[in-house]
């Protein structure tokens, strides 16, 4: 006669010591993280709606202030090459189209 082992028993053996301080280690890091300002955010639909809003309207607006500075410093430094004659005629025809759009 042989005696049957139940599954349960086999599949889970007592847990040791460093099992047991890992697992307590594991919770502690979920708390950790779920304690993040990023899963907050994105907890709620309105939440991350905003967040995304805000975060394009800052992306759009560094955008636009680049491009303006880049495009003024590259005007003034064409402005500058006058003695190269394609780079010094239009950058004279930019700076007329800006001054009389400026009248």
């Amino acid at each position: 006669m042989t005696t049957q082992i139940r599954p349960t028993e086999a599949a889970t053996p007592a847990l040791s010591t460093e099992d047991r301080a890992a697992m307590t280690r594991l919770a502690d890091a979920l708390e950790t993280l779920n304690a993040q300002k990023v899963l907050r955010i994105n907890a709620s639909k309105g939440r991350m709606m905003w967040f995304q809003f805000l975060r394009g309207a800052a992306f759009g607006l560094g955008s636009f202030l680049g491009a303006s500075v880049g495009v003024s410093l590259l005007i003034t430094l064409l402005a500058q090459v006058e003695f190269v004659p394609i780079l010094g005629d239009f950058a004279g025809q930019i700076i007329q189209q800006i001054d009389t759009d400026t009248e």
